[in-house]
């Protein structure tokens, strides 16, 4: 998807067509299944990431995580699901205004209490940047 190449190749969307994006995820929300979710989560952040860098507003990212921290229960992700969600916690943790942090600090402990009954079936190349990223939210 579009949302997915501009991310990968960090484009910046102008802040009025960021705006859009974060509207028609709002408006397909019933279209997203977990891993859509997740994985849109990340690409969103780095979106968002790209805009910062470029100067330009992201009042919109709060709208665009309510609705996917919605779609998303933690407790139902894979372990790699959960990798991938903390690194978007992560990254949005350098865009999202303080008042909207509390979507990344329920998330990150909602994910903490799921990797403590799955940290034994992960392997160290998992387990360390998941670590690495929970460290870096402030969880110890």
């Amino acid at each position: 998807s579009l949302l997915h190449t501009y991310a990968r190749w960090k484009i910046p969307f102008a802040a009025p067509d960021l705006t859009a994006v974060a509207r028609r995820i709002k408006q397909s929300k019933d279209n997203w299944d977990v891993d859509m979710a997740v994985n849109g989560l990340l690409s969103f952040a780095d979106l968002a990431k790209a805009n910062v860098d470029k100067g330009d507003p992201v009042d919109c990212a709060e709208s665009a995580v309510e609705t996917l921290t919605g779609i998303i229960d933690i407790s139902e992700l894979t372990v790699e699901q959960i990798h991938r969600l903390l690194e978007a916690y992560r990254r949005l943790s350098k865009v999202l205004p303080p008042g909207a942090h509390h979507y990344i600090t329920d998330g990150v402990q909602q994910a903490r209490q799921v990797l403590v009954f799955k940290i034994g079936t992960m392997d160290s190349s998992l387990r360390n940047p998941m670590v690495e990223n929970l460290v870096a939210l402030g969880v110890d």
